[in-house]
């Protein structure tokens, strides 16, 4: 083998308008779902294939500049999109260009998996996105770029200013009432997880063609470090009193959390209806007496029409 045949180095990704600069490695796991085939004698003998899929699994970099287009493009779901179908009749291609001068296209491409955020100046604040990749719309399987393609395509380098990306502070508040309403975190401050649940569509003849929203969740976790054990129980997670009892909602418990970035550009998560459901009050020589709490986005009406599930913008100029 010449010493100059390995093969490999970083590129981008690039999907639905956006051109994404990624922070670690990232990869295209790809695979073909097949049926086993078996006999009564020799049990398994051989396997039918159902269907192609692959899985881009990536950590884009947050540039506070392009922030806001950034959300909208990551974060497609909501208790709205019941329903909907995620693959557009029009497919949106996902196309990875290498440092070496390769282009790879996969025909149809949709986020399937909406990434974390993790609001900490010493965190990324994007985690992993996943897009799930397959056939392209009205082409059958057996043609040639029906769901990968790969040619040869010069590389430029994409403008990178360090500068640019997010680090911000961010102020955490749940209800307007003290210490709530200025939370302080431990260092990693607040993660949020937003999570999309899909349904297969296959068919006889193609097998998978799309996938429909069933359901949008999402939760908050971090570690208060200015919340005592009194105002924990009493008036945070409140296992009993007026809003406690078998077969009340829980958003009688929610509160409004906001999580603003300090400066102009800078992230802010907004959910109307934040509810704690788990933490920990701890005995530690180390550590602040409540530990890590999770809340549930949940919704909430006024004047019967419902709220959003959660928002996320930017801090206005």
């Amino acid at each position: 083998m010449n010493r100059n045949d390995f093969k490999g180095g970083p590129g981008t990704l690039t999907w639905n308008g956006v051109t994404f600069q990624l922070v670690d490695d990232w990869e295209a796991q790809s695979e073909i779902r097949a049926r086993e085939v078996r006999t009564n004698l020799q049990g398994l003998v051989g396997k039918r294939e159902d269907y192609a899929i692959t899985r881009i699994t990536a950590k884009p970099i947050a540039f506070t500049g392009s922030l806001s287009s950034l959300f909208t493009k990551l974060f497609p779901y909501s208790p709205a999109s019941i329903g909907n179908l995620i693959f557009p009749a029009t497919d949106l291609p996902a196309v990875i260009q290498t440092k070496d001068g390769k282009s790879i296209t996969y025909s149809a491409a949709a986020i399937t998996t909406m990434p974390p955020l993790q609001f900490s100046p010493m965190r990324e604040l994007i985690g992993q996105v996943v897009l799930t990749c397959i056939r392209k719309a009205g082409v059958a399987a057996d043609d040639a770029a029906a769901h990968v393609a790969v040619g040869s395509s010069a590389y430029s380098e994409p403008t990178a200013d360090l500068d640019d990306i997010s680090a911000a502070l961010y102020t955490g508040a749940w209800g307007s009432t003290s210490p709530f309403d200025d939370i302080e975190t431990d260092e990693e401050g607040f993660t949020f997880t937003p999570q999309v649940q899909l349904s297969d569509l296959l068919t006889a003849r193609d097998g998978l063609l799309n996938q429909r929203v069933q359901g949008v969740t999402a939760e908050v976790r971090f570690v208060p470090v200015n919340i005592d054990v009194d105002d924990f129980y009493d008036d945070f997670l409140q296992l009993d009193g007026s809003n406690a009892g078998r077969g009340k909602l829980l958003k009688a418990r929610g509160q409004e959390l906001t999580v603003t970035g300090d400066n102009a550009g800078d992230p802010v998560l907004t959910i109307p209806r934040a509810v704690p459901i788990t933490g920990p009050a701890r005995l530690s020589q180390a550590n602040s007496r409540v530990g890590q709490v999770t809340l549930e986005a949940h919704r909430h009406d006024l004047a019967g029409v419902l709220q959003s599930l959660f928002t996320l913008g930017v801090v206005p100029a």
